[in-house]
């Protein structure tokens, strides 16, 4: 998955122009990288002490790590070479029996799933990759210039980068990344003691869970050969953080089974300000980036920019389909007293009102050829929008249309409606009227960019594919609507994406200044609070 993760963002990036040789393992994933065309060449299961005839200038090594461990002193290359390995000191010691010009590499943004055919386009962007200078803090022994063009690299697909030494790095991320896994499978683990527990949820029509365990069981599971090669080069930290956990837990239960239950009051204020300690080491100023949120702050009176002194301000939220933006836009207007603008609902709205003009067709393809042949004038709908107790409503004909804009149809039709230009032109001169009226929060994919581009107040929200596609199933379900299959749904939502970054006319863009925010692993109430911050330091 990282691998062909990181051939797609060399592949899209704008000033890359090389080669790209892959080396993969199994016929499956050439396969699977030639149909995406992600290499211009792909070598099945090679010998690694040929690979010098490549003549590489610069290499990036993605097997697990005993793999990598065995490799490495049968490379021959001249080239900088790095890694992604997720455990760092057995990879340094084999590293350094060699002659090789290496220096580590982890970048922070695995997925759950693997393969190449699970690729997220924008994995690398906004995440952090920590560099090894050394193998032990006190002797940092890589040279300079060798670690400011690994730095570099990862710089330049839209990483945060951060050096430390392997022995630090692996007793840190035992406990902020390889314990937490672990503990996942082990919480999934837990409810096969209780058979009925698991039958009735099964028997439910929507599982009864809520959307913290989901949070919580994402990772469990996750790549076995992977983690097996995990605990195997850092088994001590993990064991001890591990430890640490149960002694925890036996607090816990211990306190759990007192009659007197005040503790809970503290025991929560407590978990919540480590929570916040954890999550708030974002840099949030412009221009800057936010993969983890900083902690909660309330809007107070001089953020409530719809206020009869204040001049009305813009928010933009942009960001792919299912990223939270609509979400988390609609909390954050109504905690700031003002509107919230779904430009996709609006642009779901007129795609309705085309098809019950021009018929919903055969196919969305022949849709989008009728469409293109008789394009109705935009300006001819008996469309409106108004707004209850802060709630977006949509009106064609003065029929409230609700979850109609809602459906698969209509889904699978936009595309040709907002790839229009006359029809993104009054869609935004719909939103721009509205923003000279009244504060608003306004997300789409192209606000902070065509739409509001002078606004200061300009936020990318994002998210892994599994995730949104996740979200969009539990969306459909909840709303009592047919949901394709998660696989289905990811495909269209990887879909989605390509077209989006590739369109003519509104691209999705992540806007000049704006404040990136990946929502993968974080609920939407930290990427509210976050939000929320940013804006109290900017009054």
């Amino acid at each position: 998955m990282m691998g062909a993760s990181l051939a797609h963002a060399l592949r899209h990036h704008a000033h890359f122009s090389g080669e790209i040789i892959a080396v993969v393992r199994s016929d499956r994933s050439a396969a699977a990288l030639r149909e995406k065309g992600l290499a211009d060449t792909i070598l099945v299961d090679v010998d690694p002490t040929t690979l010098a005839q490549y003549n590489p200038d610069f290499v990036v090594l993605g097997t697990p790590v005993l793999s990598l461990v065995e490799m490495l002193p049968l490379l021959r290359l001249d080239c900088p070479v790095t890694d992604m390995g997720s455990t760092r000191l057995a990879i340094e010691r084999a590293a350094r029996g060699t002659t090789l010009r290496f220096a580590g590499s982890h970048p922070m943004c695995g997925s759950e799933n693997s393969g190449p055919e699970a690729l997220v386009p924008d994995l690398f962007v906004n995440r952090l990759c920590i560099i090894i200078n050394g193998i032990e803090e006190a002797v940092v022994d890589r040279d300079a210039d060798l670690l400011d063009s690994i730095e570099t690299f990862w710089k330049e697909l839209g990483m945060h980068t951060f050096r430390l030494d392997a022995t630090t790095h692996d007793r840190i991320v035992a406990g902020l990344s390889h314990g937490p896994h672990f503990l996942s499978s082990a919480l999934a683990m837990t409810y096969l003691s209780d058979p009925l527990l698991l039958a009735k949820n099964e028997e439910s029509p929507c599982a009864i869970t809520g959307g913290g365990l989901r949070d919580m069981l994402r990772i469990a599971g996750s790549n076995p050969v992977m983690w097996r090669d995990i605990l195997a080069t850092n088994q001590r930290p993990i064991v001890d953080f591990l430890k640490s956990f149960r002694n925890e837990l036996d607090t816990l239960i211990q306190n759990a089974e007192r009659s007197d239950t005040d503790w809970v009051l503290t025991y929560q204020g407590r978990a919540h300000e480590v929570r916040d300690r954890i999550y708030g080491n974002a840099r949030m100023g412009n221009g800057s980036s936010a993969n983890l949120i900083p902690a909660t702050h309330e809007a107070s009176s001089s953020l409530v920019v719809g206020s009869e002194n204040a001049k009305p301000r813009i928010l933009s939220l942009d960001g792919p389909a299912g990223s939270g933006k609509s979400t988390v836009a609609g909390i954050i207007a109504r905690r700031l007293g003002c509107l919230h603008a779904d430009s996709g609902a609006i642009y779901r709205s007129l795609t309705y009102a085309c098809m019950q003009l021009l018929g919903e067709q055969a196919s969305p393809e022949e849709f989008g050829r009728v469409f293109l042949e008789q394009t109705p004038d935009p300006h001819g709908f008996a469309l409106r929008v108004d707004y209850d107790n802060g709630k977006q409503l949509h009106y064609l004909n003065e029929e409230e249309l609700g979850l109609k804009i809602r459906t698969p149809s209509v889904t699978a039709r936009i595309r040709y409606i907002a790839d229009h230009a006359q029809y993104r032109n009054r869609v935004n001169e719909l939103l721009r009227e509205l923003g000279a009226k009244t504060a608003l929060i306004v997300d789409g994919r192209d606000i902070g960019t065509v739409v509001f581009p002078d606004t200061p107040f300009k936020f990318y929200l994002d998210a892994a594919v599994r995730t949104r596609a996740e979200r969009r199933r539990k969306e459909l379900i909840e709303s009592g609507m047919e949901a394709p299959s998660l696989e289905e749904l990811e495909k269209q939502i990887a879909d989605r994406d390509e077209q989006d970054r590739n369109r003519k006319i509104g691209a999705l863009q992540i806007p000049p200044g704006a404040i990136l925010i990946d929502t993968s692993n974080i609920d939407r109430d930290m990427v509210v609070s976050g939000i929320l911050a940013h804006l109290q330091e900017q009054f």
